[in-house]
Parts: C-alpha cells; sequence; structure tokens
C-alpha cells in the first residue's frame, strides 16, 4: 500500500495571472503558501481482479478505461497504470468549492502514490508538471497552474508563469518571526457557500481573451514583489493594506468573483479592525482569510460568530509518501 499527503494552499496576490490566457502575453505571478490541510490519497493492490475507487461514491470496475472520475482515469492514462488496485481518497476539509485548490491536491496525491506504486517515483516538479497536463489537457479543466505547483512544493513560494507554459518556483525564506507574525494575524473563516471554480475562472478566462482584464491582472502582478518584501519583514500593516489592494482588484475581473453575502462579511471583517483580506480560490465561496492585529481577532471573531472558524500554520513539505 501507498498513502500519500498533499497540502491544500492558500494563495495571497497575483491569482488569474496564471492562466494562458494571461501569460501567454504577459508573465504571470502568483505567491502562495502551502497549509496544514491535507488530501489523503491510498492506492493498494486489489485482492481481486477489478479496480475499485471510494472517495465520496464508489466505482468498481475491470479497467481503469471505464473509471468515471475524470481525474484518476486521466492519470492512469497519461502515466500508463493498469494494475488492479483500489484507490481511496479523504480531506481534512471540504474538498469541493473551499478555493484551497483540492482538486490540484487530489490529482498531485493520487499521481505521487501511482508512480510510486510503479516504483518510478517524480520529483515535485514532475509531478505538477503531470497534475497540469492531466486537470488542463487530459480534463479540459479551465484552471491555472498555481494550484499543482504549491500543492507539490510546500511551503511559500513565488511561482513565475513564462510565455511558453513553464512554471518557474521561487522559494521564499519566511525568518521565524515573520512566520510567527502572519499567524499571529492570520484569521480564517468557512462562508458556507460551496461554489463552482470552472464556472468562475471559465467567465474570467473569456474576459481576459477579449483583453478586458489585462490591466488589473498586470496591476495584481505587479504587487506580488511588493507583497514578499513586506511578507519576508514581517510587516503585517503593509502586506495585509496589499491583500486589501488585490482583493478590490481581483473582485472586478467577473462579476461571480463575489456576491452581496460575501461583500457583507468581507466589511464586517474590516469594521472590526482587519487590515485586509480576501476570498480563497476563484471566488463566490469557500473560505475567505484577514489579516488583522491580534488585538482586534476577538471584535471580528464576535462579529463572524455565525461562522466556522479554522486555524492554520504552514506546511513546508508538500506532497509526501507517509506509508509505503
Amino acid at each position: 500500500m501507498i498513502i500519500t499527503r498533499t497540502p491544500f494552499r492558500l494563495s495571497f496576490v497575483g491569482g488569474g495571472s496564471d492562466l494562458p490566457s494571461y501569460y501567454m502575453n504577459e508573465m504571470g505571478s502568483v505567491i502562495s503558501i502551502a497549509i496544514n490541510r491535507f488530501m489523503y490519497v491510498s492506492v493498494n493492490t486489489s485482492f481481486s481482479k477489478s479496480i475499485r475507487l471510494a472517495y465520496n461514491r464508489v466505482e468498481q470496475c475491470k479497467k481503469l478505461l471505464d473509471v468515471k472520475h475524470p481525474l484518476v482515469r486521466e492519470s492512469a492514462n497519461l502515466i500508463r497504470f493498469d494494475d488492479y488496485v483500489e484507490i481511496t481518497s479523504t480531506a481534512d476539509i471540504p474538498s469541493e468549492g473551499s478555493g484551497l485548490g483540492s482538486s490540484s491536491s487530489f490529482t498531485v496525491g493520487l499521481l505521487n502514490a501511482l508512480t510510486n506504486y510503479q516504483k518510478k517515483p517524480r520529483s515535485k516538479y514532475e509531478l505538477a508538471e503531470l497534475a497540469c497536463k492531466v486537470e488542463i489537457e487530459y480534463c479540459n479543466q479551465p484552471i491555472g497552474k498555481q494550484d499543482q505547483f504549491a500543492a507539490s512544493f510546500g511551503g511559500c513560494n513565488l511561482f513565475k508563469f513564462h510565455s511558453d507554459g513553464s512554471v518557474e518556483p521561487v522559494k521564499v525564506d519566511i525568518p521565524p518571526f515573520a512566520e510567527t507574525r502572519f499567524l499571529n494575524s492570520l484569521l480564517v473563516f468557512y462562508t458556507g457557500t460551496p461554489r463552482n471554480a470552472s464556472s468562475v475562472l471559465d467567465s474570467q478566462d473569456k474576459a481576459t481573451k477579449l483583453g478586458l482584464n489585462t490591466s488589473v491582472l498586470k496591476e495584481m502582478v505587479g504587487l506580488v514583489p511588493e507583497f514578499r518584501e513586506h511578507f519576508c519583514k514581517g510587516n503585517v500593516e503593509e502586506y495585509g493594506q496589499i491583500l486589501h489592494t488585490n482583493w478590490m482588484l481581483k473582485k472586478t475581473l467577473s462579476n461571480n468573483i463575489s456576491n452581496n453575502v460575501i461583500d457583507e462579511i468581507y466589511q464586517e471583517g474590516i469594521r472590526g479592525g482587519a487590515l485586509g483580506g480576501k476570498l480563497l480560490g476563484a471566488g463566490n465561496g469557500g473560505f475567505i482569510i484577514f489579516i488583522a492585529p491580534p488585538e482586534s481577532h476577538n471584535s471580528i471573531k464576535k462579529r463572524l460568530s455565525k461562522l466556522k472558524q479554522e486555524t492554520w500554520s504552514i506546511d513546508k513539505l508538500g506532497t509526501t509518501v507517509i506509508y509505503g
């Protein structure tokens, strides 16, 4: 049996520039961290000569080509995996509509498990590239490339997206004092509204192809080096305000990135003393974060008491084989 553990991610600024509609013309850039919330995938030899999958439903068939789960079917097809196995997955948080890149974490973790089962392990870069190929090319998902690389590498990274489709990971080393300041300023809430990332990204991508979003995305990309500098220096007030600027810009990329409920949640956080924040992922639901001075946390929690709160830290390992 092989069991992998793969983190979800929290993206700060630059989101949307990892789509080809942008980076084919302008270099994209995103800064993000992997968090200590995980997707677990196991692959085990099947007792009977069949394929069995257990996720939010159960599948059993004679060959992988008959599997209905597209990410499993296309991952196996890409690496020419044809053994009789049982594949299961489970996650620490809701695996759909969270805004944490869960589908990419699943794909990276699955590929890590399958290739190790084959005794042909791949590097973190190779796993991320394979996951991009599966999701974007094989499954035709209108998504970008940041999630796969963040899940694979772990830690804090600045990813650059080049016009030839290549991704350049730049590790961001955060001093311990700056990491402590960040974690002490971070508030995370679940809005209780899962959403379909594909529909949000599809709308945004179409607008970008028409050139309607280019200037906004360029401005968001321009915030990345500034955010990185203040983040590493522990300047909470400065990067909290940058996060606010990024969210205000992101909301203009598509009409369905936010809604009245999300806007009210965000404003309550700001009224409570938050410096800035953002909805995670493509938008329109999932998790929302705030950067706020510790002394204002109780006020914000009180204002948002109806929402489920989470406490996260940074995962520095990325996708990992934890058994096998």
